[in-house]
Order: C-alpha cells, then sequence, then structure tokens
C-alpha cells in the first residue's frame, strides 16, 4: 500500500488543496503541508504487513478518499 496507493493518495489529496509544490516527492513536507487531522488520516493508511493491519489500513485509505469532497466536477 505505501508503494502503490500512497503516492497518488497524496497527489490526489494535494490536487484538491492547491498544493503541488512537493509533486515528484508527495510525502515530503507532509508536517507543514497537512493539517494536523489530515496527517493522522494518512497515517492510519499506513500499517505493518500483518493481514488484520492491513486490511484496517486499506479501509481507512478508502475512507479517507471517500471523504476528501471530490464532487466529480
Amino acid at each position: 500500500m505505501h508503494t502503490f496507493i500512497a503516492p497518488q493518495q497524496l497527489h490526489f489529496y494535494r490536487l484538491l488543496r492547491d498544493s503541488t509544490a512537493h509533486w515528484l516527492t508527495p510525502s515530503r513536507a507532509l508536517e507543514q503541508d497537512l493539517p494536523t487531522s489530515e496527517r493522522d488520516r494518512y497515517t492510519a493508511t499506513t500499517t505493518a504487513a500483518r493481514q488484520h493491519d492491513v486490511r484496517t489500513a486499506a479501509c481507512n485509505s478508502w475512507r479517507w478518499n471517500r471523504g476528501l469532497g471530490y464532487d466529480g466536477a
């Protein structure tokens, strides 16, 4: 998930928030670029490679994406 989902998720977040300064490395400067609440949500989408934890992280990732507010326009 860290390699395939997280970078795209952070790209999507940055696009929605007009924060593309760190586009090539979307995790760079998260402490400055993301509010604490969003940083905590991102952290909840990462985990060690344990089956239950990966499932929980995947669900958290899905919920975060759904809650980003993209309206399709």
